[in-house]
């Protein structure tokens, strides 16, 4: 585990990152490999931030998430699901096409997407 002042420093660099970016102070926090600590809730619940961690992950992160693994794990999603994906990984256009189809494929199947912003409302 980190250091609470090492986590701190880290969540500020961040922050101010995405705020000199967008100029918005981030309220969800996303942590790397979904990987946490006594100390990284406690800095979010200081911070008022709220940690949020996906249900489910598409691994989408390396060269070998073929298409087929992507209508695979959608065919068996649950309406409840938060969804880990990675923009980098659709930049190859037939994973980008498959995800299309998937998210279109839910729709009809019922499913509304929501951003976390509007899960916490």
């Amino acid at each position: 585990f980190r250091s609470k002042d090492y986590i701190e420093y880290q969540l500020f660099k961040a922050e101010d990152t995405i705020k000199q970016a967008t100029g918005v102070i981030p309220r969800f926090f996303r942590a790397p490999f979904g990987e946490t600590s006594p100390w990284l809730n406690f800095i979010l619940r200081e911070k008022n931030q709220i940690g949020v961690h996906w249900t489910l992950s598409l691994r989408d992160w390396g060269d070998d998430s073929p298409k087929e693994r992507i209508t695979e794990m959608f065919g068996n999603i649950d309406k409840s699901e938060i969804v880990l994906l990675h923009d980098r990984a659709y930049a190859d256009p037939e994973k980008l096409a498959t995800l299309r189809q998937s998210i279109l494929d839910l729709q009809a199947r019922g499913f509304t997407f929501v951003t976390i912003d509007e899960l916490y409302r």
